[in-house]
């Protein structure tokens, strides 16, 4: 609607010069049009003059009898209808758009552009107005006077082409505004009579400082110089309300603030102290909220159900979720047969408990539709553009999730995708607790069941588990319990352990064995499950189909007693699987007719070549020979996430790329460029990260604290009922002066809702425990520990981006993501899983089932970006690395052995990452090696099982590897907080036939501690009670690093490492030993050295003794070191040697020369490294060994 002014002759004086209205009658001021569908055409401005709007073609009046009008006061103006105004949209930059409860769409232009919806241009200031001007009259299509700087109102306080913002000087009095003390108003002469920084031409007190300028009334005059009626009210002096008009000095609580000012008009409260800033006084504020939606008791419509929109449908001012009859009609929601819409008949024609007002008639025949079963339905209205959706019911969901939303269409009939609402699957349940079986299972869909039964010596405590209206299964836990579960336990093969947080224990069969705890018999593989069948029914007593290969999800395709792994004929189509294109579908002629080397029996695309097989959604149909809506989302050409169902098209940044699939949803990166595969796009990625945990500052939870996981201590989902409550005892004590104490909290959530807190303590709460009690009558899960690891869905990540040597690795996922198996002899890679984690237990069963090499596998965890992880790797014999030939040494080593290496990369990916991977030893700016252990050598054939704790709080790792039930390999407790937290996967180099069986990850029950304590100069360290510590066991124990800091004479450490010296008349390694973990020894020579034509001449100084190794005869590879003993070093310390590398032959064979340090919480890192010849000279090394606690070793 808009509505015409008045002007009149009056004179006016703007201070630049005068206008005068012309003729001496009232008339109209010209219209000024901002219709985006029509113009409007008058035939004079003088009273009773008329004007009309006309629609642009392909609209219409949305009523004829409106529309015309003439010039006089309160005539209103009739908007422009179209038929379809989205045929007019720009497409490109723009879109057209639904308006919420209204016939009419409109034309938009997307984020970033401006215009009237069918112009749009850039707008790079985002102020809503384009860069340039458009063929269009809207002030939104007006030029931007500020282009880059935002300024929605186009103040333009001098009338040029530049807006205020851009301008800098706004009233063209020749003064910068940074300087001119009147901005907006021309004074050259910058006159200020009151010193107040302020000129006399805008100063709105010109002989009273006041420089804020403050007008409570708005009169023009300042408040500096009014009289004390500042409000205007006409009450001066004692007015209740100085700055608010109230004339009648109203004062209901004759608190002498006045009602109009008051923040608590019905309670005294003189001082109106307002904490919480929220414009209610803390004298009559409702502080209660009990349902935590924002909203205090005394004004929510639903007090005990968070609804912080207070809807309320009915105006019946109570909130529909706590609404009975939500539509008003009176007839009770659980009753109503349309509870949405108002029926108050409850007119069912056709007797199917559905209301008439419910029913669709998509065909416009008169006769309703059949109703969608287990689906209600909303709807806007029943005119053109009014829509109807169809809603699933509670454990039901679409068949196709953009169908069941009908519009009406012009021609007053509806049209839309039909649907139907499916019962959400829960699928066969694949946890199950000892001694329970279900049996007489009605199906795998929501409300289907499945019987429990439980062993002799249990108590049943559910009779059944439940498909849920969620998709899951009810729990099992807890099914079937006994008083004393352990007099039943394998007492040979097996223990009886107690669960953590869980009065029930459970029987467990030993590591090397299988079963149910009861029943426990050799497990060859270790994947789970026995060699031979068990007298119980679960999974883990049946046989194993494949008894020395794991395979814990014992596919067997042919449905014999071999499982697929073991089973050279998959398919019993007589043609083995080595030759087979199609292993697991019998197709003895082996028909391919596009010779992709996939029959066609298997091929999801028989007549495009796509040996890859890739069927994003899932439907059977290759991406290949696919339509163009790979993902099913009902968006075929030009889908913004391909892969990724998007029915909506959210791009939040305009990059072209979907927010369901963008690695930066903000910020503009049509590229996807993500170089270190960490999921977050370049564009957006912030590389701090202080803790050290794996998660961008921007983006953690907890940036100061290490929390790979981004949670706090939290128990596993669970389920509660009516009557269900947990108790625990807590102790708050502050000794001191009370008032240092903090908080503690409990905190829930449900399915459907976040975190909210139901019970806090806070400050000192006596030197006494107490019983704290809290009512879970509800469902309140917590999703934070895995008890099932899921490597279904996951990322590789090849770390050798050059790929010229091998292939990268192939992976094959099993058993719902816990076994995986690799199959090529390739480059270096990893699979990682998406679950981030931050203390972190980590175990499964490793198995390698190729004879003929003798390579590197291992495992991943901590995982933040393809630079940054740890790794676990495990080699069969010690190899150079010389898969190219006429290589030039030094080549890389990998040792026989299992080590443990931090990688911190500068590179990344590519031939610097992969050769230091090879190496088993450190690598600057590459690698670190934490731990090796020489002795184990894997064995093809054998299954091994490891268990890996990492805890980035103390920042211990200890991994351990077992054959059979015996102890292979342990690591013991190494302390390195490089990487605190991150995600986990497996690792392979060169080395093909690797499986990985029974994986589980979660977060461990805590066992053993790795502790460190800093003292300080004359004070002490306090262990506490040791006992304590090892909880009362004698086979504990503890071990202490103790060390002392020596401060200098002046009170601080220089260096305390004295210099290296190898003797002058005889020989003397001096403080240095040789070390014990490489293979050769230092020797101390005088003049040359025994083998011609190789080493120096003598020392440096040409008379002492120097170290050198003879490597002569010996294997590629070998290492000598020498190691310093501890040493303080404070700022200022360093170390200077001397070194001689010369190759006098083919000046290919020199090997390397390196320096590793290590403090008191870091393992060995390089700090110096030179390779290959350096010529026939000695050359000066120097070192900065700036930190503390350092040892030193020259190798």
């Amino acid at each position: 609607m808009f509505s015409a002014s008045k002007s009149s002759n009056n004179e006016t004086s703007d201070g630049v010069g005068t206008s005068k209205a012309t003729g001496n009658e009232l008339k109209c001021e010209p219209f000024l049009h901002t219709m985006e569908d029509g113009h409007v055409v008058c035939n004079g401005e003088a009273i009773n003059s008329s004007c009309w709007t006309v629609c642009i073609q392909g609209f219409e009046k949305e009523n004829e009898t409106i529309g015309s009008f003439e010039c006089q006061e309160g005539g209103e103006w009739s908007a422009c209808f179209s038929g379809d105004i989205c045929t007019i949209c720009n497409k490109v930059n723009g879109s057209c758009v639904q308006q919420p409860n209204n016939l009419q769409s409109i034309c938009l232009c997307n984020l970033g552009f401006a215009g009237n919806g069918k112009y749009c241009e850039e707008d790079s200031d985002l102020d809503g107005l384009p860069d340039v001007q458009l063929p269009c009259r809207l002030k939104d299509c007006k030029i931007d006077n500020c282009p880059f700087i935002p300024n929605s109102g186009q103040e333009n306080n001098d009338g040029d082409n530049l807006g205020d913002v851009c301008d800098i000087d706004d009233d063209n009095d020749n003064i910068t505004d940074t300087k001119d003390n009147c901005q907006f108003e021309a004074n050259p002469n910058q006159e200020d009579k009151d010193s107040d920084g302020v000129g006399d031409t805008c100063d709105n007190c010109i002989h009273i400082p006041n420089l804020d300028q403050t007008d409570s009334d708005g009169d023009g005059t300042g408040d500096a110089c009014e009289s004390s009626d500042l409000d205007n009210d006409g009450v001066e002096d004692g007015d209740n309300c100085p700055l608010v008009p109230n004339p009648n000095q109203g004062d209901n609580d004759t608190d002498t603030v006045g009602d109009a000012c008051d923040n608590c008009i019905n309670v005294y409260n003189i001082y109106q102290t307002d904490t919480d800033e929220n414009l209610i006084g803390d004298a009559c504020e409702d502080k209660s909220d009990a349902d935590q939606d924002g909203i205090s008791d005394s004004v929510d419509n639903c007090k005990d159900i968070p609804n912080g929109d207070q809807l309320d449908s009915d105006s019946d001012e109570l909130g529909d979720e706590c609404d009975k009859d939500k539509d008003g009609d009176g007839v009770l929601n659980i009753n109503d047969n349309c509870p949405l819409m108002p029926n108050k008949d409850q007119a069912d024609s056709d007797g199917d408990n559905i209301g008439d007002v419910c029913v669709l008639d998509t065909d416009g025949d008169s006769i309703p539709d059949s109703q969608v079963p287990h689906a209600s339905q909303s709807c806007t209205g029943t005119k053109y553009r009014d829509i109807c959706t169809i809603h699933c019911l509670e454990g039901y969901e679409k068949e196709n999730l953009p169908s069941g939303i009908y519009s009406c269409e012009e021609n007053g009939k509806w049209s839309g995708e039909d649907t139907n609402c499916l019962p959400k699957d829960c699928g066969i349940l694949l946890h199950q607790e000892p001694f329970v079986e279900l049996q007489n299972c009605t199906g795998t869909n929501y409300k289907d069941t499945c019987d429990v039964s439980c062993d002799m010596e249990f108590n049943k405590t559910i009779s059944y588990v439940r498909c849920g209206s969620d998709g899951n299964w009810t729990t099992l836990s807890g099914a079937c319990f006994s008083g004393d579960i352990c007099t039943i336990c394998n007492k040979v093969n097996g223990s009886c352990v107690q669960q953590p947080n869980n009065l029930q224990s459970i029987c467990l069969c030993n590591l090397g064995f299988a079963g149910n705890g009861k029943y426990c018999e050799e497990d060859s593989d270790l994947d789970g499950l026995p060699d031979v069948q068990l007298p119980c029914r679960l999974k883990d007593c049946k046989i194993d189909n494949c008894p020395f290969i794991p395979n814990s999800g014992q596919e067997n395709n042919d449905g014999d007693n071999l499982g697929d792994v073991c089973d050279i004929d998959d398919d019993n189509d007589n043609i083995t699987d080595t030759k087979d294109n199609c292993q697991f579908e019998a197709n003895p002629n082996q028909e391919d007719k596009d010779s992709d080397g996939v029959g066609d029996t298997c091929d999801n695309c028989i007549h495009i070549p796509n040996l890859d097989q890739t069927d994003s959604d899932g439907d059977g149909t290759g991406d290949a020979c696919e339509s163009s809506d790979l993902d099913n989302d009902g968006v075929e050409d030009g889908d913004n996430c391909p892969l990724v169902p998007n029915p909506n098209q959210e791009d939040n940044d305009t990059d072209t790329v979907g927010d369901a699939c963008d690695n930066c949803i903000n910020v503009y990166n049509i590229y996807q460029t993500d170089t270190d595969e960490n999921l977050i796009g370049d564009a957006c990625e912030d590389k701090s990260d202080a803790d050290q945990d794996g998660i961008s500052d921007s983006v953690d939870n907890c940036k100061d604290i290490p929390n790979g996981d981004q949670a706090s201590l939290e128990t596993p989902w669970f389920a509660a009922g009516d009557g269900c409550n947990t108790t625990f005892f807590y102790h708050m004590n502050d000794r001191s002066n009370k008032t240092e104490m903090g908080s503690l909290a409990v905190e829930v959530k449900t399915v459907d809702q976040t975190w909210f807190m139901v019970f806090r303590k806070a400050g000192d709460q006596g030197n006494i425990w107490h019983r704290g009690t809290i009512d879970l009558s509800d469902d309140y899960p917590v999703n934070k520990f895995l008890n099932k690891t899921d490597f279904s869905l996951y990322q590789e990540v090849n770390l050798d981006g050059v790929g010229k040597v091998q292939k990268p690795p192939k992976w094959m996922v099993y058993d719902n993501g816990r076994e995986i198996v690799q199959t090529v002899n390739g480059n270096p890679g990893i699979l990682i899983s998406f679950t981030r984690f931050g203390h972190v237990d980590y175990s499964g069963t490793f198995f390698i089932s190729d004879k003929d090499d003798d390579d590197i596998a291992g495992l991943v965890f901590g995982y933040q970006s393809n630079r940054h992880f740890y790794v676990c790797s495990w080699k069969r014999k010690t190899q150079s690395y010389n898969l190219q030939a006429n290589l030039t040494y030094p080549r890389s080593v990998a040792r026989r052995g299992i080590n443990l290496m931090v990688v911190d990369s500068s590179t990344g990916p590519g031939e610097n990452l992969r050769d230091a991977l090879w190496e088993t030893g450190n690598t600057m700016n590459q690698t670190h090696l934490l731990w090796h252990d020489d002795g184990p050598q894997w064995i093809a054939g054998v299954a091994y099982h490891w268990r890996l704790l990492h805890d980035p709080d103390s920042g211990r790792i200890r991994v351990r590897w077992y054959r059979g039930g015996k102890l292979l390999s342990d690591s013991g407790n190494i302390i390195n907080k490089r990487y605190q937290g991150g995600r986990l996967g497996m690792y392979v180099f060169s080395q093909e036939g690797v499986h990985y069986s029974k994986l589980y990850a979660g977060s461990p029950k805590i066992s053993n501690f790795a502790m460190s304590f800093n003292g300080s100069i004359g004070g002490n360290v306090d262990l506490g009670v040791i006992s304590n510590l090892l909880g009362g066991s004698k086979s504990g124990s503890i071990t202490v690093a103790a060390w002392v800091w020596i401060p200098g004479p002046n009170g601080k450490v220089t260096c305390a490492l004295p210099p290296i010296n190898f003797g002058s008349s005889h020989p003397d390694l001096g403080f240095l030993t040789q070390s014990s973990d490489d293979e050769r020894n230092w020797v101390l020579r005088k003049l040359k050295t025994p083998t011609p034509k190789t080493g120096p001449s003598a020392d440096h100084t040409g008379s002492g003794y120097y170290a050198f190794l003879e490597t002569s005869g010996i294997p590629i590879g070998s290492r000598a070191s020498l190691e310093t003993p501890w040493f303080a070093a404070g700022d200022g310390c360093n170390t200077t040697f001397f070194y001689h590398m010369n190759d006098r032959s083919n000046k290919t064979e020199m090997g390397s020369l390196a320096v590793e340090v290590k403090t008191v919480d870091q393992t060995w890192f390089m700090v110096f490294r030179k390779a290959g010849d350096q010529g026939n000279i000695w050359h000066r090394g120097t070192i900065d060994l700036s930190v503390r606690h350092l040892s030193l070793s020259p190798s």
